[in-house]
């Protein structure tokens, strides 16, 4: 860098320090008097957010030959953020209808199915309903890697309903949102 690039960069510098120390004076709650020696009191804010993510989630093709008898399907799932907070689960679907999960063939079938979801401190799936969360479940550290045991999804088909339909491809979509709490 030559010696005028030098110092214009120094003089931007400058500059630049000097608006921001006028940004932050700005907001000060009182302003330092001129003297040999001045003083300046600022407040200082930081908001510390809580961040969860969820991961390791795929989607569910079944193939189902017997329809007398009920078909599950269950995966781990990674759900983690800041070790010690607690966080809920949603779900809703592409056709939730009066409080049921459906799929929907292209001939216009309906097909309900149930949802269920374990957290790291729950023993066993507690079933969702659509749009509404769950009680809460303990949230792994960020730096969990899970190896896809930190919680549990299961999809299930019960055999009455899928008597009750045609045999045919049903499909939609289920959402699943986690939030800190």
């Amino acid at each position: 860098m030559t010696r005028s690039g030098f110092y214009k960069l120094f003089k931007q510098s400058a500059f630049a320090l000097s608006i921001s120390t006028c940004a932050i004076t700005a907001v000060a709650l009182e302003n330092g008097e001129l003297g040999e020696s001045s003083s300046v009191s600022i407040v200082l804010s930081l908001s510390v957010l809580p961040i969860i993510q969820i991961g390791n989630v795929n989607d569910i093709r079944l193939d189902i030959t017997d329809r007398s008898v009920d078909s599950d399907y269950t995966e781990a799932v990674c759900v983690k953020g800041n070790a010690g907070d607690k966080y809920s689960v949603t779900a809703t679907g592409s056709s939730a209808e009066s409080g049921n999960f459906s799929l929907q063939s292209n001939a216009g079938g309906r097909l309900h199915y149930q949802v269920s979801f374990s957290g790291s401190n729950s023993a066993s799936p507690g079933e969702l309903a659509p749009g509404v969360p769950t009680p809460h479940f303990d949230l792994p550290s960020l730096g969990s890697d899970c190896n896809g045991v930190s919680a549990s999804l299961t999809v299930s088909f019960k055999s009455a309903d899928l008597l009750s339909v045609e045999p045919g491809l049903y499909t939609g979509h289920l959402t699943l949102v986690v939030s800190p709490l």
